[in-house]
């Protein structure tokens, strides 16, 4: 049975600003006064990935952005990446459609806003495969081999409902959190692929702001996170003389990298970048998979028993009920004194 695929999916979201306002406003609101709510958002649905399509076909790098799923208002996409280069211009190329999209909803009165995160697999961050109808699933294997199973061959859409889930990706929504109109917040991973991408390019960086460290809830075991954002609104002239004011002004590139390295590297750090074509060496550390042990020889041969001359999640087979603690206890000195 094939393993995940090692790699790194680098994690992109627009949000919309003032989005409950608006339809709360446009609600009481006869439509005759313009056009109804719904009709805006459906256009945001359709055309935004539109928009992104069009900045995807101008890419140099092989960059393709994936519809993961809409929550509300806000839609998130990811790209699969192997090089510093990937993640610099994926990024660009969001805020670009960020910035575009955003003029179109300036008369609504809205806006956007957004960030990015990266997550890695097969660890820390997984995979998961959700049943459509899990009542149907007696096959009795152990639920490792089963989601294996499930992402065998082509994507069953109409069986699973395919997803991610880890660290990475709870550390992620805790920074998208933290998205305003002006400031497109980054994970340390993604900003350490950006910094690497354009270390020498002091233009491309003009926009990069330290944030300073954040806590925030459930992430690094309550460790402050260093949090590192695009400003989206540096060009604008009162904000580039309101810089050169403060004493932290853009951050430096290789201090930046130390910084991003030195958390990568500390204990309890919860996420984890994989980019086997990067420059950098550190960049290209395989991921461990942690449910590797759980697909050794004994449990393989036991598939492969449970499957035999039936479908493909073994309907034939009678379900066996999960085991109790002093059965795992039991279980476990047998293959102990093994």
């Amino acid at each position: 049975m094939s393993k995940p695929k090692k790699r790194s999916e680098l994690f992109l979201s627009c949000d919309l600003v003032d989005s409950t306002n608006y339809k709360q406003v446009r609600q009481q609101r006869a439509t005759s006064d313009g056009p109804p709510w719904q009709q805006t958002f459906l256009e945001f649905y359709r055309t935004f990935p539109q928009l992104v399509a069009q900045k995807q076909a101008k890419a140099v790098t092989g960059v393709s952005f994936d519809l993961w799923k809409p929550i509300g208002d806000e839609l998130i996409m990811t790209v699969c990446v192997t090089k510093e280069a990937q993640v610099f211009e994926a990024v660009d190329l969001w805020i670009e459609a960020l910035n575009d999209y955003g003029k179109t909803l300036s008369p609504y009165g809205m806006g956007t806003k957004g960030g990015a995160f990266m997550a890695t697999f097969p660890g820390p961050d997984s995979e998961v495969a959700v049943p459509r109808q899990p009542i149907s699933d007696t096959s009795g294997l152990g639920v490792v081999l089963l989601n294996d199973q499930a992402f065998k061959g082509n994507r069953k859409h109409g069986t699973y409902v395919y997803d991610y889930f880890g660290p990475s990706i709870d550390t992620g929504f805790r920074i998208l959190g933290k998205a305003t109109p002006r400031y497109f917040p980054l994970s340390t991973e993604v900003a350490w692929a950006l910094f690497a991408a354009k270390m020498h390019d002091h233009a491309a960086l003009e926009a990069f702001v330290y944030h300073g460290s954040h806590e925030m809830k459930g992430v690094w075991s309550g460790r402050d996170y260093p949090l590192f954002a695009i400003d989206r609104m540096h060009t604008d002239p009162v904000n580039g003389a309101v810089k050169t004011l403060t004493s932290s002004g853009r951050p430096g590139v290789l201090d930046s990298i130390a910084l991003c390295a030195s958390c990568l590297e500390a204990p309890g750090w919860p996420s984890a970048i994989y980019l086997p074509d990067a420059g950098d060496e550190r960049l290209k550390r395989e991921p461990v998979d942690p449910l590797d042990h759980l697909r050794d020889d004994n449990q393989m041969d036991g598939a492969e028993k449970a499957t035999t001359g039936s479908t493909e999640l073994g309907e034939d087979q009678p379900s066996k009920p999960l085991p109790m603690g002093d059965e795992i206890e039991a279980e476990d000195d047998v293959q102990e004194s093994a």
